[in-house]
Order: structure tokens, then sequence, then C-alpha cells
């Protein structure tokens, strides 16, 4: 047998033992809701907590150290309106380098009505955007808004003509509100430090 069909081999089973585990975390998630958890352990999965504690100092001790901070900190404040350029800050902020995590997640974590109206324009505007869509999957953590969440993510499934990213969005819904696993507003999503 050759290097190749050796490496064909490895190949064929790692892809196999991956669809195998899909396989029974899917089941899992289907057939045990409310125990996923313990069931996940079983197969070989550690559960952590997030650090709750050094999130909330993070989030505590957060500023606004640019200009764009400032003024995302102002809106969040009531202190000017929602604006096209608001909007640019955050998808900015959110994009840049070095993104200030733990100062929008507090906004996150108050319910902040600003960020929501936010996140809403921006969805408005752009409705197929996943990382918007998974902003607000992370809002409805702190504030109850199923409804609002769910006419976002069907419009955005309705208007997506990509079958592919269409795929994307329904697991994305489906993960984010049902399986407690989803990302926390961090890389093309949520805001937590464990995404």
């Amino acid at each position: 047998m050759s290097k190749i069909d050796k490496d064909s081999d490895f190949d064929d089973y790692e892809k196999l033992k991956n669809e195998t585990i899909r396989d029974r975390v899917n089941e899992i998630f289907r057939n045990y809701p409310k125990d996923y958890i313990a069931k996940l352990e079983e197969i070989g999965f550690k559960y952590f907590e997030d650090d709750e504690d050094s999130e909330k100092f993070e989030e505590t001790n957060a500023k606004p150290v640019n200009k764009r901070q400032r003024n995302l900190v102002a809106y969040f404040e009531n202190k000017c309106k929602l604006t096209k350029e608001i909007f640019e800050s955050y998808s900015e902020e959110k994009a840049s380098e070095k993104p200030n995590y733990p100062l929008l997640r507090k906004y996150f974590k108050k319910a902040n009505k600003n960020l929501k109206r936010l996140i809403l324009y921006g969805l408005d505007n752009h409705p197929g955007r996943i990382d918007l869509l998974c902003d607000l999957s992370f809002f409805h953590e702190f504030e109850n808004i199923l409804s609002i969440l769910i006419s976002y993510y069907t419009k955005a499934c309705i208007d997506q003509e990509n079958l592919d990213t269409f795929m994307e969005l329904a697991n994305d819904f489906y993960y984010h509100r049902f399986s407690r696993c989803g990302c926390h507003i961090i890389d093309s999503g949520p805001l937590s430090a464990t995404a």
C-alpha cells in the first residue's frame, strides 16, 4: 500500500468519524433539548461554564478608547440619535483589529433599547447579514424578543437565493435559539469571551 493510499484511507476515516460525531450531536440536540449537556458529556465532550466574573470585571472597567467608541456610547446613552454613521461605527468597531467587545457586551447585557434599535436598523437595511442576526439572537438572551428574532431570520431566509447561505441561516437560527451552544457575538456573531 502506497503512502497516497494510506493518506486517502486516513482522510476517509477522519471524514467518517467527523460525520458520525456530528450525527450523534445532532441527535442529542433533537432528542434531549433539556438535557443535552449531560448527554454530550456521555459521548466524551466536556462542559465548561463561562467565567462570568472575568466578563463582569471586563465590562465594568470597559471604557471607550477612540472616537468611534465614544460615539457609540453617546448613542447608547441617549446623547445622540441613530444615524447611518452610528450604524457604520458599530459595524466598523466589530470588524476592527481590536474591537472593544467588553464595552459593547455590557450594553447587550443591559438590553439597551438603543442597541436593539441599531441592530434592527441594520437588519432593515441589510436583511441577510448573519453577524447582525447573530447580534439580535444574543440580544434576545437579555430581553425576550423571540417574535422579532423569528421575523428577521424568516425574512433573511426568504430573501436568500443561495441555498448554502440559506442552510447557514437556518442552522444558525437553530443553534442560537435551541442548542444554547451558539456563538456569543464574536467572530461571526456575538460578544462573549468564549465564542
